[in-house]
């Protein structure tokens, strides 16, 4: 599967599902990431266009089957070549405002309720929680993006999660920045402006500037100037016919698609070892996922059988939806589990370790979707992260 990196050169419009009409003050807002379909709609529609730029109805069936894995958000250097993974932050972990300006950073476990205490959740499943109670306050504006790599990475987390202060700049970025723009409808008899016809659009910066908002310290650790990108694999055999300037989304504004040789995140050697020692995992979704069951994948997906669904940290879901171009329709709306979702795991026992290393395998950069057609719109792409298979009493103390 080779990358393609789309960088924005104007805001990028992604809307969200709110109605948005020819009212007078209507406003058009951004989804805070691009829906993996967006890009997956996009890509599959350049590559059937004739050398006209016209798309060719007959290829329709044969683009839905290329597989699509992303897009996640990767930092560009000087060059605009990429230069390091921005991931979605895991549910798994709340910041909290720390000293000196530094945030402290708690982990979420698996909680054993106290004796007569009852949940409303399935009886199979445990809440999770600090163990000890916080009395700090919550970060504000805290990282939405993780730096993959450093001492208090991503890759970090996957390994050995951890309680811990940690600097803002160094974990990752708050988010693009919006940018809102106000428009006039113009009359097409006339060519003039109408009378009150304004309305407004709000996309999102991929590029940050030293000294601008909450994101300082990271665009000053990155230079004077940060440049952000949209990453995805394509699983097509030519993608320099993509290479250029050309639109995406709301708007058609412009953007510079360039297909480059960039390594995906690879499983540390210490995921495999706390997997083997402890038989306990974490799938943390990289793009949202599309489950029947609205939160949580399907049984089987998860593991072989015996693999038990312990715990999971999920936020409020996503409203994902769109136009049908084969039937000139909007597809139905469907909740989605956020990006960040985690999924804790007890893997069987007496599972071999070569099974062990085969599933691991097959879950780094997985698709864990329960429709085949979601999983090839680039839904559910997943990693893998250790636990130690311990659950916490509401006291702190381990089990």
């Amino acid at each position: 599967m080779k990358t393609l990196v789309i960088e924005p050169r104007d805001s990028l419009l992604v809307r969200d599902a709110r109605p948005f009409s020819r009212d007078p003050g209507a406003r058009a807002r951004s989804l805070d990431f691009p829906f993996p379909s967006t890009l997956a709609g996009a890509v599959r529609t350049r590559l059937g266009c004739n050398s006209e730029g016209v798309f060719q109805p007959e290829e329709r069936v044969e683009v839905l089957k290329l597989a699509v894995r992303g897009p996640l958000l990767c930092r560009l250097d000087e060059a605009g070549k990429p230069a390091g993974w921005l991931l979605p932050a895991p549910a798994d972990a709340v910041l909290f405002e720390g000293e000196a300006g530094a945030l402290r950073r708690e982990r979420l476990a698996p909680l054993e309720l106290p004796e007569g205490a009852r949940t409303d959740l399935d009886p199979e499943l445990l809440p999770l929680g600090l163990g000890d109670p916080n009395p700090a306050k919550p970060a504000a504006g805290p990282p939405r993006f993780w730096h993959w790599q450093g001492a208090s990475g991503y890759q970090a987390w996957l390994q050995a999660p951890a309680s811990g202060s940690v600097q803002r700049a160094d974990l990752g970025l708050a988010g693009l920045t919006r940018e809102a723009r106000v428009h006039v409808s113009v009359s097409r008899d006339t060519g003039t402006a109408e009378e009150g016809r304004l309305f407004s659009t709000e996309g999102l910066r991929f590029s940050v500037a030293c000294g601008e908002g909450e994101d300082a310290l990271a665009s000053a650790r990155l230079g004077a100037m940060g440049r952000f990108a949209l990453a995805l694999g394509v699983a097509h055999p030519d993608l320099e016919s993509l290479r250029g300037i050309a639109p995406l989304a709301g708007e058609r504004r412009l953007c510079a698609w360039r297909p480059q040789s960039f390594q995906w995140p690879s499983a540390p050697e210490a995921l495999e070892k706390a997997l083997f020692k402890h038989r306990a995992a974490r799938l943390l979704l990289l793009t949202p996922g599309l489950f029947e069951k609205g939160w949580c994948p399907a049984a089987e997906r998860l593991g072989p059988p015996g693999t038990r669904l312990v715990a999971a940290a999920v936020r409020r879901p996503e409203v994902v939806s769109g136009w049908d171009l084969a039937i000139s329709k909007p597809k139905p709306s469907r909740r989605a589990a956020p990006a960040g979702s985690v999924y804790f795991l007890r893997l069987p026992a007496q599972m071999p370790e070569a099974d062990l290393k085969a599933w691991l395998q097959q879950h780094w950069l997985g698709k864990l979707c329960d429709q085949e057609q979601d999983n090839l719109d680039g839904f559910g792409l997943h990693l893998v992260g250790a636990w130690d298979g311990q659950t916490l009493q509401m006291s702190g103390r381990v089990r």
